[in-house]
């Protein structure tokens, strides 16, 4: 009876593999994103997120990110983005990048709203290299920020 046990217990793990790992070609890829750069006028940015990977090499973006005007003026912010593939070669894509991020400066509420392009080049299996522009508008000082980023993408 315990045979029995073993066996199915088996049967099952096996099926769940199978069930959880069929057509995920492109869909379901995590990749870690590490990337920073300048942002218009005389501030940076530093940004961490996970790209979840979905159909036809589209993808989401959630992120954390870190700015930093010249003037000590600073916020974090937390971002949502959807990341439509617009081209596609071999080994680089092209992408359209929309989203918002919610967060704050430690004083204030600040919202935006953002379009930009990203563009990844396979470096090897599992790393890529990540160059993006963005321009956002937020309620917050500095209203108009366009950001120009370059950074690594790690699968996981």
């Amino acid at each position: 009876m315990r045979t029995d046990l073993r066996k199915s217990v088996l049967a099952l793990t096996v099926l769940l593999i199978a069930t959880f790992n069929v057509g995920q070609a492109q869909e379901g890829f995590r990749y870690l994103i590490l990337k920073g750069g300048p942002v218009y006028q005389d501030a940076w940015n530093a940004t961490m997120g996970i790209d979840f990977v979905t159909r036809y090499h589209n993808s989401f973006e959630l992120s954390l990110n870190y700015y930093r005007h010249k003037t000590d003026y600073e916020n974090y912010l937390l971002g949502l983005f959807y990341k439509p593939a617009l081209s596609r070669s071999k080994n680089a894509t092209l992408k359209l990048r929309l989203g918002s991020h919610i967060g704050t400066d430690n004083s204030d509420f600040i919202l935006s709203a953002h379009g930009g392009l990203e563009f990844l080049q396979s470096l090897s299996p599992g790393v890529d290299l990540l160059i993006s522009g963005t321009g956002g508008y937020y309620n917050r000082r500095n209203r108009w920020r366009i950001a120009g980023e370059i950074g690594l993408r790690f699968s996981f």
